[in-house]
């Protein structure tokens, strides 16, 4: 049986941001970043503070919400142009990186399936990712 309270989690949403573990000071530190920006998470997947595939991936669709919560339209249209180009930020970052690939993809395709308001579209990223 697994003890749930043992788990560590590289990337954590709470409180309206992420929280990573800054893996760059790993193993003499054990300490977080919070996160509030997708520039601020496109600049923490660039400099390593998160690493391995699954992690990147997490972070990266959470980068994608942080992104379209700063976008400040009610229209669609322009909503999406500027997600994408949060998108090529954060896919610019670690360019092999197949999960932040894959991830964005995910979020990206969210984006545009979902019917509805900006807001609406806003609400499923975060349940996606």
């Amino acid at each position: 049986m697994t003890n749930l309270t043992n788990q560590v989690y590289p990337v954590i949403w709470h409180n309206d941001a992420v929280s990573l573990i800054d893996q760059t000071r790993l193993p003499n530190e054990y300490t977080f970043v919070e996160i509030h920006r997708s520039e601020d998470m496109a600049q923490a997947i660039k400099t390593m503070i998160v690493r391995g595939a699954p992690a990147i991936g997490v972070a990266a669709a959470y980068g994608i919400y942080l992104g379209a919560r700063e976008i400040e339209t009610s229209d669609r249209h322009e909503f999406l142009q500027h997600l994408d180009k949060v998108a090529q930020l954060l896919r610019s970052t670690r360019p092999t990186a197949v999960n932040l690939f894959w991830a964005i993809s995910r979020m990206m395709k969210a984006a545009y399936e979902t019917l509805g308001t900006v807001e609406d579209i806003k609400q499923t990223l975060l349940q996606t990712a």
